[in-house]
């Protein structure tokens, strides 16, 4: 799951018509840019081996494409990636 916080969390707090408008602001910015890139972490929690896997990485956007890059924090290193080119999706994890 990404999660994206953007926008400060006291401006929920505000009426409805301002809400409106600071979403509107947030959309226009992102649809103008032509790459958004961020860094992301991922944690797996796994209950039956009672595990948590972490990974780091980055996610990119733009206009109807996405990648998302990962590698493991372990000793393994384990890479993966989705890529989305507004037709088809790619999952690839390369062999270690």
């Amino acid at each position: 799951i990404v999660t994206m916080a953007l926008a400060a969390p006291w401006a929920w707090a505000s009426n409805r018509a301002s809400d409106v408008d600071l979403l509107k602001k947030v959309d226009a910015k992102y649809l103008a840019a032509k790459t958004i890139t961020m860094d992301v972490n991922k944690t797996d929690k796994l209950a039956a081996l009672e595990q948590t896997k972490n990974a780091e990485g980055t996610l990119q956007m733009k206009k109807g494409m996405f990648r998302l890059e990962l590698e493991s924090s372990d000793a393994l290193k384990e890479k993966s990636m989705v890529i989305v080119d507004g037709k088809n999706l790619w999952y690839v994890t390369p062999p270690l």
